[in-house]
């Protein structure tokens, strides 16, 4: 069946019904609202002929209860607040302290002010670095000015649950948000130098069973498609995530009823533990089903909050280089836009990259720039973009309901991933652009070795990407000489040595934090080296580290190259 006439075929009926049934409660993860959600999807995915696992699974789990927050001098007000996952609660009678403005919060905002043992204010939403930044300063707790409306955050940049190694860098000190007019009237009297302060703050924080449920569906090949989305919300999430959750259903539905089509099988995620656990669930299956996704899984594609009220832009839409080819003709003949390359951001469940996961979207559809606190936030969290605005005011508030969604606009965004999935599972051969990918670290690594004002040698790395480039297009051009299920298995064993080093500066078997990630991270120590004295202690160590991700680098361009060479050494003769 042709992937455009199989979503065009797409109606909104069961989309919006499937929207209602999964948002019907707030999911906060391990609830038992999230569970009915689960258990929905369970019975929706195994009436169609799933293969279903459901298991409880251990996580470090967050979220606010209560909060306030007092003005003591030089006015005496209380004003509207909400706290963070992952954060501590206070002692029972609260952090009393100066306050103390410190603009948007980074580094160079805290220059010159002594801040140790007072709360500091800052602009914006609260993100891990700046939460990481604050941490380091010897304050006691922060306040984070919002827009018109407090919104919901995880601040945590420990990606899922943490290890001992890691343990330390979960927030460490009290948080709280306000709204952009309570945060003027903190402003004013931080500036007067004369604003004293207490917060009370009281957090759910514990390791907690939270569900994970996965959903197969054969195909003719071992291989299958990841195709996966956070259930677990803040208040109801009818946007974020329950639309995305409709998508799933969908695109589940459609697949069953073509099932003798299928190529490659599906494996539908649905994970717990997103908003509360920074990324919990997904990151626990990928500890925990490592081999058998190194070995079977050909890509992995994330629906999250879609189908919003004025959600117009689809040119933003993150991919990887290889994906890159395949979301442009899809967001192109459905959406009708042109999509800019914009790479995958450190965010939305994208835990598989270690593994060596190709990966497309995570976010689809947002809102045109509006220059507001919350879309400047979603619009950096999700990766950035040259035209969107973020998700929406309601995004993360109590505000996030059904009246939010546009259908024609989830219909929109469900033909995407319908055509999407269908081509991913169907097409005789995977539509991945590797020598994008490769020609893509070339770049990169160019880059990086200007930026350390060539300091560290990376000609030889590059050589072999530029090599592994062309080998990887001339195989691709004679594309008829390749048995597609061997040809399959080649471009999913080049991804496992592509993505790592275009995405990881942990590797393989750990998870790089929840910050904001440069081009290859591995290098990233490169502007750096090119800037401080050779003669130095710094420079010296930054060097080691360097030249040690350089040796990993070679590693596996190194094995790619090997494979496209014994690959087109083995070429089907052509036909005389």
């Amino acid at each position: 069946m042709d992937c455009w006439e199989l979503a065009r075929g797409v109606q909104a009926d069961s989309l919006l019904e499937h929207l209602r049934r999964v948002s019907a409660g707030a999911r906060i993860s391990g609830s038992a609202d999230e569970a009915a959600a689960f258990d929905y999807i369970e019975q929706t995915l195994g009436g169609l002929g799933y293969s279903i696992k459901r298991e409880q699974v251990p996580a470090l789990i967050g979220y606010p209860l209560d909060s306030t927050l007092e003005v003591l001098g030089p006015e005496r007000l209380t004003l509207p607040c909400n706290g963070y996952s992952l954060t501590p609660s206070t002692p029972p009678e609260g952090i009393e302290g100066d306050l103390v403005y410190v603009g948007a919060g980074v580094a160079s905002d805290y220059q010159g002010k002594d801040v140790r043992g007072k709360i500091v204010l800052s602009d914006g939403l609260a993100t891990p670095a700046k939460v990481a930044v604050a941490d380091g300063t010897g304050a006691m707790a922060q306040i984070h000015v919002n827009d018109e409306r407090i919104h919901e955050m995880c601040i945590s940049s420990v990606w899922g649950p943490p290890t001992p190694r890691h343990r330390g860098e979960l927030p460490r000190m009290p948080a709280i948000a306000v709204t952009a007019d309570s945060g003027r009237r903190l402003r004013s009297l931080a500036e007067a130098g004369s604003a004293r302060v207490r917060i009370r703050t009281r957090t759910y924080l514990d390791w907690t069973a939270i569900p994970l449920l996965t959903a197969d569906l054969a195909g003719a090949e071992d291989l299958f498609v990841l195709f996966s989305a956070h259930v677990d919300s803040w208040h109801q999430g009818a946007m974020d995530n329950g639309s995305g959750n409709a998508i799933q259903l969908l695109v589940g539905q459609l697949l069953a009823k073509h099932r003798t089509g299928l190529r490659r099988g599906v494996r539908l995620a649905f994970w717990s533990g997103h908003s509360h656990g920074r990324y919990a669930g997904s990151t626990w299956y990928a500890d925990h089903h490592w081999q058998e996704l190194y070995e079977r899984c050909a890509v992995h594609v994330n629906v999250d909050s879609v189908g919003g009220m004025g959600a117009e832009i689809l040119s933003d839409a993150p991919t990887m280089a290889e994906t890159y080819g395949l979301a442009g003709e899809l967001i192109r003949k459905i959406g009708g836009q042109e999509l800019d390359y914009r790479r995958m951001g450190r965010a939305g469940d994208q835990s598989f990259w270690g593994i060596g996961v190709s990966s497309m979207f995570d976010t689809l559809s947002q809102q045109p720039a509006s220059g507001s606190a919350s879309a400047a936030a979603t619009a950096s969290l999700s990766g950035g973009g040259r035209r969107s605005g973020g998700f929406g005011w309601w995004w993360h508030t109590t505000e996030d309901t059904l009246d939010k969604i546009d259908p024609e606009k989830l219909l929109r965004d469900a033909r995407i991933y319908v055509a999407g999935l269908w081509r991913l599972c169907t097409d005789a051969l995977l539509p991945l652009d590797l020598a994008a990918t490769a020609n893509e670290l070339a770049e990169q690594m160019q880059a990086a070795q200007a930026a350390a004002r060539r300091r560290l040698d990376l000609s030889e790395p590059i050589d072999i990407a530029k090599r592994l480039a062309r080998d990887i297009e001339a195989l691709d051009a004679d594309a008829s000489r390749q048995a597609p299920v061997q040809a399959n298995a080649l471009r999913v064993r080049l991804s496992r040595e592509l993505v790592p080093i275009g995405y990881t500066a942990e590797g393989r078997f750990d998870h790089d934090p929840a910050l904001t990630q440069s081009p290859l991270p591995a290098l990233a120590g490169c502007a750096r080296l090119g800037e401080v004295d050779e003669n130095s202690e710094e420079y010296h160590m930054l060097l080691v580290e360097m030249t040690r991700q350089r040796n990993r680098i070679v590693f596996g361009l190194s094995n790619a190259a090997r494979l496209v060479a014994e690959a087109l050494s083995t070429r089907r003769p052509a036909h005389v």
